[in-house]
């Protein structure tokens, strides 16, 4: 088992900690993903997000976690994933409808500067 991973998070300009396994169900932290993602440029790569937090502004759904292809935390706009599976110890599950997914941990999010840094 990995130990906990430590990450700055340019958002709050602060040190997190982020570790592999959910402590609750309803939260996103800790759910480890696979997913391929496109990228504004059209670029398609294979992703794994060790996810932290999940947010909606508007109709867009965010996911943020430490993503250790770029060994730093990541956010992700979910409609450019697909073939999202979700990985934990007792098995491994291929998320159907990924908006309805990401929808049930998203929380409503208000805050201008936040909203400015993710949309900027």
């Amino acid at each position: 088992m990995r130990g906990p991973i430590e990450a700055y998070d340019e958002y709050t300009d602060e040190m997190i900690e982020l570790k592999v396994g959910q402590d609750d169900p309803s939260d996103i932290a800790g759910l480890v993903i696979d997913f391929r993602y496109y990228s504004r440029e059209g670029e398609t790569t294979r992703r794994s997000l060790l996810c932290w937090q999940c947010w909606r502004i508007a109709d867009r759904i965010y996911v943020r976690g430490y993503c250790p292809f770029r060994e730093e935390l990541r956010t992700f706009r979910i409609d450019r994933m697909s073939d999202v599976i979700a990985l934990s110890a007792e098995q491994d599950t291929e998320v159907v409808n990924v908006r309805s997914f990401f929808a049930a941990f998203a929380a409503d999010v208000t805050t201008a500067a936040l909203r400015n840094l993710i949309e900027g």
